[in-house]
């Protein structure tokens, strides 16, 4: 039989490896086929998350992050995720990113579930707190996460760690339609002569609203 020489690329291996084989024997050695490995991890550990809820003195419930299969895992039954509030993560974070994060005080949220039940059809499932965004402002909050425990599974080892940022959004935040006149000074103030004047029908988010615009604003539902 005529063989060739391939040029495999392998996951984590710097550079190129030749093997010679067979048209229809490819030999991989001892490695076991990822689909076998049923690996959880969170989906924004590698950049962080983000957050944001409404300003109110009430308790509400909002998305924190995401916990997920490994892509290539193939999970054939349940696998039960415990998920830990883990405050080391956000200090680590600190120490390693020059960072000033605090974490969010215990007494004013909690994880709606630290257990989270992830299968072959429902691969990622989000991790949900009741929170009183009037306890979380004026600091950069974050919450940092870590996966305690997989049954019928493993823990990741690159993204068993997160650190999700926590905001509570501005009163007025949101998408305006701004409609009116737009003044342009011949100068640094609005009693400087008038440069031009134009016409203003379109939509803006709010804090990019022009200070020199009289205009007649509303704010769009949602």
């Amino acid at each position: 039989m005529r063989k060739k020489s391939l040029l495999i690329p392998l996951l984590f291996i710097a550079g190129m490896v030749s093997f010679s084989s067979c048209k229809k024997d490819f030999v991989f050695g001892d490695i076991a086929p990822n689909t076998d490995r049923v690996i959880v991890e969170f989906t924004d550990s590698q950049n962080g998350g983000t957050s944001s809820v409404d300003y109110t003195t009430s308790l509400i419930q909002a998305d924190l992050t995401e916990v997920r299969l490994f892509p290539r895992s193939v999970a054939r039954g349940d696998v039960k995720v415990k998920v830990i509030v883990n405050p080391t993560v956000v200090a680590d974070f600190n120490t390693e990113n020059g960072t000033s994060y605090i974490s969010v005080p215990a007494t004013s949220y909690s994880l709606e579930s630290n257990e989270i039940t992830l299968t072959q059809d429902n691969r990622r499932q989000n991790i949900k707190i009741n929170i009183k965004p009037s306890l979380v402002v004026g600091a950069p909050y974050a919450i940092g996460l870590s996966i305690a425990e997989v049954t019928n599974g493993e823990v990741s080892e690159l993204h068993h760690n997160v650190l999700v940022e926590v905001k509570v959004k501005n009163a007025y935040e949101g998408d305006y339609q701004a409609t009116g006149t737009m003044v342009v000074y011949n100068g640094s103030t609005n009693t400087s002569p008038i440069a031009a004047t134009y016409s203003i029908d379109e939509e803006q988010s709010a804090g990019r609203m022009r200070k020199e615009a009289t205009n007649n604003t509303k704010k769009k539902a949602g």
